[in-house]
This record gives structure tokens, sequence and C-alpha cells, in this order.
């Protein structure tokens, strides 16, 4: 966030007191729901069967909704990529996103 490296220029008006930066607490991500629970390799094999699901649907769809069909495979290949990265898979055996 910007206002983070701002922090120390922003001043009150008529004042030399610094703004306190507003904290907004962070949710706690340790508590994961069932999905979570899932198998990296299932849940890999979903995204990627969604996103040539999408992809083929763009082949019949208008252009705009072509378009954001695409734009969305690509997020489900991507998101795909990093669920086997972060699961410690090597890089050079993981199938590319597009």
């Amino acid at each position: 966030m910007r206002a983070r490296h701002l922090r120390s220029a922003v001043r009150h008006p008529g004042s030399d007191a610094a703004i306190e930066p507003l904290e907004v607490p962070v949710p706690d991500r340790s508590d994961h729901g069932p999905r979570d629970v899932e198998p990296v390799a299932i849940r890999v094999q979903r995204l990627r069967s969604r996103a040539c699901s999408l992809r083929r649907r763009a082949f019949a769809a208008e252009s705009a909704l072509a378009i954001t069909y695409r734009r969305r495979a690509s997020e489900l290949l991507f998101e795909a990529w990093l669920l086997e990265l972060r699961a410690g898979m090597p890089v050079g055996e993981i199938q590319a996103a597009a």
C-alpha cells in the first residue's frame, strides 16, 4: 500500500505531528475450510479441466464473452500452477500456465 511509504510525509494541517496509519486487522488464514482438505493433485486437475472447458466455450461465444472466458481460463491455469509450486513440485515438472 502506498500509504505505508508516505507515512512520514503526511502531516496534519498546521501541526508537526504525523498522522497515524489506520491498522486493518488481517483475517486469520489458519482455519481452512473443507475445500482446502482436498489433495493438491485433485484440485489442480479440476482447475485445468475447468480452464479447458472455458476455452472450448470461448469459440462459440460472442467476442466480449469469449474474452472473459479466456481470461478466466488463464486465471485458473495460473492458480493451478501456483498450487503445484506451493506444494513443492519442481518448477521444471509443472505444466506452464498459459
